[in-house]
């Protein structure tokens, strides 16, 4: 699967976690994609630190991450 990221949003990662993007660097930059992963903070999972991926969703040029971006993060209820 190949994903383009091209707006700030929620993606999903290799490993299953949330990421929010906040911005998409205009420069011409490899990597122009800067936001965050979601960690434990206090008791509640919320965005932590600061990340920077390709606009392909890589983390690392060279090879597979776990923090890789994979697609679009699909909000899920207690329910289902």
């Amino acid at each position: 699967m190949t994903i383009s990221i091209e707006e700030p949003g929620n993606y999903r990662t290799r490993d299953g976690r949330r990421v929010t993007v906040h911005a998409i660097n205009p420069k011409p930059v490899t990597f122009r994609v800067q936001g965050a992963i979601w960690k434990m903070f206090r008791g509640k999972v919320r965005p932590r630190g600061y990340t920077i991926w390709t606009t392909e969703g890589r983390h690392d040029v060279l090879r597979p991450k776990a923090c890789d971006i994979v697609g679009p993060w699909v909000e899920t209820t207690a329910d289902e």
